[in-house]
């Protein structure tokens, strides 16, 4: 079941995105366009499927705040399925694929992992970490905790 009572990620980003389409940064360089509809957030770099509904962002917060340290990032592209090694249904891409499009154990995964994390970045509710997406306040805690050591 989705837990349609996580907004703050949706908050944020409607609120950041309001009705201009926005450029917003890769993670590696480079950029894409976003475009917030009543639906959610229609993008440039998804071909046919250019739409992440707002409900996604709900689960990745919801994803998060399970995992405080982070949740693994998932590997949708190659010969991966869902539930295997590297795209579990505990990954931001393999959670997402579950719960919001009803994606099956062991079927191929349609890849929105840059999308979601560049846009959750960007409104500045997450960071990037090697290999995993974590909230932001929960990186700045990382981060000085390492410092601490």
């Amino acid at each position: 079941a989705i837990d349609t009572k996580r907004e703050r990620f949706v908050d944020v980003l409607r609120k950041k995105l309001n009705v201009n389409e926005v450029q917003v940064p890769n993670q590696k360089g480079g950029s894409f366009k976003a475009l917030a509809t009543e639906a959610g957030v229609q993008v440039d770099n998804l071909g046919a499927s250019p739409l992440i509904p707002w409900v996604v962002f709900s689960e990745v917060e919801s994803l998060l705040d399970e995992f405080p340290e982070g949740a693994i990032r998932g590997n949708a592209r190659g010969l991966l399925r869902l539930g295997d090694r590297g795209l579990d249904l505990d990954t931001v891409e393999g959670r997402v694929a579950s719960r919001v499009f009803g994606t099956e154990p062991g079927k191929s995964v349609f890849a929105r992992i840059t999308p979601i994390s560049c846009l959750l970045v960007w409104a500045g509710v997450c960071k990037h970490m090697p290999g995993k997406l974590v909230k932001a306040e929960k990186a700045n805690d990382s981060v000085g905790q390492q410092q601490l050591m």
